[in-house]
């Protein structure tokens, strides 16, 4: 009881404190600058924050590639924000490109976006209704997770609008 007690706790304060996807513009691995909110107004939003040096945020996105590409044209997206420092981020684009990742990458080596969101750790995932509300988020990844996260994607896009 104690754990389960512990664990509201220490998470409970992370939806609280952002109720929404901040006005913050980051830059594409293609050198352009885009705002978190531009994304928002389809459908829900999945912001997944990852390094290349994270197998399991690897693995996230390798699985969520495939999630993503079965929902996109119902509304769902997803953009991976990447926390590499200055000096590996030369690396993610081509990475990117030799997953096949269609959906946006977005770099944050400063980990100000991680910050606004309060996050702290990597993987790091955060679900937005179309209107930039935060429906929930997730620490870490495990084989699996995927399954509850299209469950509450499927979700979002029957109540557009609105979050859990």
């Amino acid at each position: 009881m104690r754990k389960i007690f512990l664990a509201l706790l220490c998470c409970a304060p992370l939806v609280a404190r952002s109720q929404q996807i901040p006005d913050l513009t980051l830059q594409t691995v293609d050198g352009q600058e885009v705002n978190l909110r531009s994304y928002l107004g389809k459908g829900p939003v999945q912001f997944a924050f990852w390094a290349l040096w994270c197998e399991p945020c690897k693995q996230e996105l390798k699985i969520m590639a495939k999630v993503y590409d079965r929902l996109v044209d119902s509304g769902y997206t997803l953009v991976g924000i990447c926390q590499d420092n200055q000096k590996s981020i030369v690396k993610v684009k081509g990475y990117a490109s030799a997953k096949e990742w269609k959906f946006p990458i977005l770099l944050d080596p400063n980990g100000e976006a991680l910050r606004l969101l309060n996050g702290n750790t990597i993987p790091f995932s955060v679900m937005s209704d179309s209107k930039g509300k935060v429906a929930s988020t997730h620490v870490g990844f495990v084989s699996g997770d995927e399954v509850a996260v299209e469950k509450e994607i499927h979700t979002m896009m029957a109540k557009p609008g609105e979050s859990k």
